[in-house]
């Protein structure tokens, strides 16, 4: 079906070829069964001056190819994400209990609440046959393991995939974020637009799309990939792409469940008529899309960028490094403004990396070029060169895969707060004191420091679970175990306890607390540091450091404790010798000795003639001679004078003394 023609500028497409002129382009648009198809002529002239009509040829061919060149170019908007780890309270006996099964078939945050209870399609997909509790992760030893919903081979194989529904509420869950033991949170933010989503989810087809997108041929497209960062060159990328148009003619879904958990509860209910014609809406859609989204060769020419909306996206979690194939996938719909996913499927003491996809429909042209040569003979006729050419442009409408960010995060318990001490004595002790230390309360944001070499592991670690941030340092309800070090001499830095750790103390009775004893010399002063340490090896910053002694007389002892600071290192201007920065010498010719003079010349001996030699060549010499040398400071502007009178000290030579 043919539409009205209308007249376009063609300028723009004198860019690399100035010498050419260029008529008005004459566009039309047509439709098939599928799409608008948008067909433009114009015609192009060139002098014929220094040119022959084969090369005009050659020039016009390798301008406008016959060939189709598909056109996805876009940009896609900068997002913000971060990855975190949650570490909310320990349960020592569920830890051991996942850590010899498979991350898939530890339960999912997603699925283990009352809601998904009542969803009978999902209900042996449930990490535990009843209600979601603190208890029963804390209680895992007891009653919990007997909750927990053992899955077949072929359940856990599913969630492989897990791809959630349009209908599935993600916000309601946010309350059991601190049921779990840990988990691990994803943000970022979708400033995209998702008119196409939208219809996807109200016709009912969002999950089959997902679905036939796995099962569906997909191609390797090049594109430019253009960094945000300031003076970022141009990289060469390639993307998978799934066309639109061919999965809108694929009749009838296919669902296949195999490798996938669809979490949704109502597009199973869905009649087969309404899911096809649901197709046909979307079909229906991206045709009249394409009156409006297939660019005229003006527009690409100027650089006009193609339209996107988001689809979908894909969060893939690898264990360790981002290599190979991801032991999970979490499809989620772009339904919020900022997109959150909590991962339950981890274990602890493990770095897990996620890699985030986000999955465009992009509106791109593909077009081709015909061109037309008059007959020799009537370019004979004329003073130029011509050739018609219809340039045709169709819709390419493709989901591309791009690749959005990739994080990492390790899974642990937040080290300890600095413990609390107390140091006490009996009064008739004579070289022991008691040690009291116990776990503290509250929680606190600050730099970690750094006493032995290993601490450097466990910084990097931190690092890790804080996004690069201070570490928190937390406390949770455990066994205490502190570590005690010991000097008899000021330390002048935490680097003077290396070596100097009198061992680790705990109460045999799990207790947060430890009352212990200790062996000094009385009158003596012992400088003490303590750290906490706990269940994962972190340790907290050391305490104060306290100089401590045992105060003993005649008839009774007592305990001085003060807190001991480091000493201040004095701020001072560093001092450089003068004599390191100037040297005074004679040159060279001030030093010669001139053989034509007199008292030397033709003579056989220099008996007596010492004193009459002069050092130094004719008109150069400074030998008694007094200079005054000024140095002047650049700071203050302050001067020294120097004077100085250059002398020759003379000794009698060896035929004088003999």
């Amino acid at each position: 079906m043919a539409g009205n023609a209308r007249l376009e500028d063609l300028v723009t497409l004198e860019v690399g070829d100035p010498i050419s002129s260029y008529t008005q382009v004459i566009t039309t648009d047509e439709l098939d069964e599928r799409f608008y198809i948008k067909k433009q002529t114009f015609v192009v002239e060139k002098n014929k001056r220094g040119l022959t009509e084969q090369q005009f040829k050659v020039q016009v061919t390798q301008n406008y190819p016959a060939t189709a060149t598909l056109d996805h170019r876009t940009q896609i908007a900068e997002i913000y994400d971060a990855v975190e780890s949650n570490y909310n309270y320990a349960a020592k006996a569920y830890e051991r209990f996942v850590e010899n099964i498979d991350e898939k078939e530890i339960p999912n945050f997603y699925l283990s609440s009352d809601e998904i209870a009542e969803s009978e399609n999902l209900t042996d997909y449930r990490g535990f046959n009843s209600n979601l509790n603190e208890t029963i992760f804390k209680g895992f030893g007891q009653d919990g393991k007997f909750r927990f919903n053992y899955k077949d081979e072929s359940k856990i194989t599913q969630f492989n995939n897990v791809l959630f529904g349009t209908d599935f509420d993600s916000v309601f869950f946010e309350e059991y974020k601190s049921v779990f033991p840990w988990v691990n949170k994803l943000e970022f933010t979708n400033p995209h637009s998702n008119d196409f989503y939208n219809l996807l989810a109200k016709v009912g087809v969002y999950e089959y799309l997902i679905n036939d997108y796995l099962a569906g041929k997909k191609f390797e497209a090049p594109f430019s990939l253009t960094p945000r960062t300031a003076g970022g060159r141009p990289q060469a990328v390639s993307y998978e792409i799934f066309d639109m148009f061919e999965w809108s003619k694929s009749l009838p879904f296919v669902l296949q469940e195999e490798d996938k958990l669809i979490i949704s509860k109502g597009f199973r209910s869905q009649s087969s008529y309404r899911r096809n014609f649901g197709k046909l809406v979307i079909a229906g859609r991206l045709r009249s899309l394409s009156y409006d989204k297939v660019r005229s060769i003006k527009q690409i020419h100027e650089g006009q960028l193609a339209d996107h909306e988001i689809c979908f996206y894909k969060v893939e979690k690898f264990i360790g490094a981002a290599a190979g194939q991801p032991v999970q996938s979490f499809w989620l719909p772009p339904n919020m403004d900022i997109m959150k996913y909590y991962d339950s499927q981890i274990k602890v003491d493990k770095m897990y990396t996620y890699s985030v996809k986000g999955y465009f429909l992009v509106y791109g042209t593909s077009y081709s070029h015909s061109i037309t040569f008059p007959s020799t003979a009537q370019q004979q006729e004329n003073s130029l060169f011509k050739a018609s050419v219809e340039v045709t442009s169709q819709p390419s409408f493709q989901i591309v895969e791009v690749p959005l960010f990739q994080n990492e995060t390790y899974v642990a318990q937040d080290p300890p707060m600095i413990p609390f001490v107390s140091f006490h004595n009996e009064t008739d002790s004579k070289n022991n004191i008691e040690i009291f230390l116990n776990l503290a309360p509250g929680e606190k944001i600050e730099p970690l420091t750094i006493i032995e070499p290993e601490d450097e592991g466990q910084a990097e670690n931190l690092s890790i679970m804080n996004s690069g941030a201070d570490p928190k340092f937390r406390f949770t309800s455990e066994p205490g175990l502190f570590e005690v070090y010991r000097l008899s001499s000021p330390p002048e830095s935490y680097e003077d306890f290396v070596g100097f750790k009198l061992g680790e103390v705990r109460n045999t009775l799990d207790s947060s607390s430890i009352l212990f004893r200790e062996q000094v010399n009385s009158n003596t002063k012992y400088y003490y540091l303590f750290r906490a340490i706990n269940s994962f090896g972190f340790k907290s910053n050391p305490t104060p450091i306290y100089e401590v002694e045992l105060i003993r007389d005649a008839d009774s002892s007592k305990v001085s404790v003060e807190v001991y600071e480091f000493p201040k290192i004095e701020e001072h201007q560093p001092t450089i010798k003068f004599q390191q920065l100037m040297q005074i010498v004679p040159a060279i010719q001030h030093t010669i000795v001139d053989e034509s003079q007199p008292s030397i010349a033709g003579a056989d001996s220099l008996r007596g003639k010492i004193e009459d030699i002069l050092l130094g060549l004719p008109d150069t010499r400074l030998w008694g001679k007094t200079f005054k040398i000024r140095v002047s400071s650049t700071s203050s502007g302050k001067k020294i004078d120097l004077n100085l009178t250059f002398n020759v000290k003379k000794n009698k030579t060896t035929e004088d003394f003999g």
